[in-house]
């Protein structure tokens, strides 16, 4: 299944269901909310399994996902975790953060890592889809408790890492000075759509002929504070901030 569709379905769901705007909920809140949408719409759509229909696999943790390959399918398999690789959890994304600028002294919008809720996990892996024309299916969810995640698959994507420049040919620049995921990453940011990708390095991209294929860098639309902020001169982002970095040492 696309994860346009498992999306579309849970966003409906919750809609449903009412109360306040996603922003408006408490972090903390929302992750339940979202979780518990999304089993139910996975137990009723048969996209539920035991942790060990997919963990019991030889499998490499690596980040956010527990990772194993498929010889008959050809296909590589993701379970997602949290900070806690043996439990669950829905991997990670970025959020606009604020801190308050050197030399203008106004809040400034700053890219912060945190956990994912499953909305957003969706969400990444829908953007990648459309921005690299990758190929990520939603193959369901692991169903017990303590080790709720979801399930994902893509083919075997042959290639060597890339460069920043071949990731630059897709509209994107490097953006010098602002670290978000480990430590010895590269962000990059597109204005023309302000699709922002961090966390890359030569393990999350792979260049084969023309295409570029991501593997698990972190990619978010950036809202208007955070664009303003990646869209700076790295001179005029030093100065208001220094060297960003958001890191999470786990990963």
């Amino acid at each position: 299944m696309a994860p346009d569709a498992a999306l579309e379905a849970l966003k409906t769901r919750a809609a449903d269901q009412g109360g306040e705007e996603a922003g408006e909920i408490p972090l903390p809140e929302r992750l339940e909310r979202e979780r518990n949408i999304l089993l139910v719409w996975a137990r009723e759509e048969g996209l539920t399994f035991p942790a060990k229909a997919y963990l019991s696999y030889e499998l490499t943790t690596h980040g956010e996902h527990h990772v194993f390959y498929e010889i008959i399918l050809e296909r590589y398999f993701k379970v997602t975790h949290g900070l806690n690789p043996d439990a669950g959890g829905f991997a990670l994304t970025v959020d606009t953060d604020f801190r308050v600028g050197k030399k203008t002294q106004c809040y400034i919008g700053v890219p912060f890592v945190r956990e994912a809720t499953p909305f957003e996990y969706l969400s990444r892996l829908q953007l990648f889809n459309r921005t690299f024309t990758d190929f990520i299916d939603f193959a369901g969810v692991i169903d017990e408790p303590g080790k709720v995640a979801i399930v994902t698959s893509q083919p075997f994507v042959p290639g060597e890492a890339s460069t920043d420049e071949e990731v630059a040919t897709r509209g994107f620049g490097v953006v010098p000075g602002v670290v978000a995921g480990r430590r010895d990453s590269v962000s990059f940011f597109r204005e023309r759509d302000n699709v922002a990708v961090f966390d890359t390095h030569g393990e999350n991209f792979l260049t084969f002929g023309p295409k570029i294929a991501p593997i698990d860098a972190l990619i978010i639309v950036a809202d208007d504070d955070l664009a303003a902020f990646l869209s700076l001169a790295p001179a005029k982002r030093r100065e208001e901030i220094g060297i960003w970095t958001s890191l999470i040492s786990d990963f």
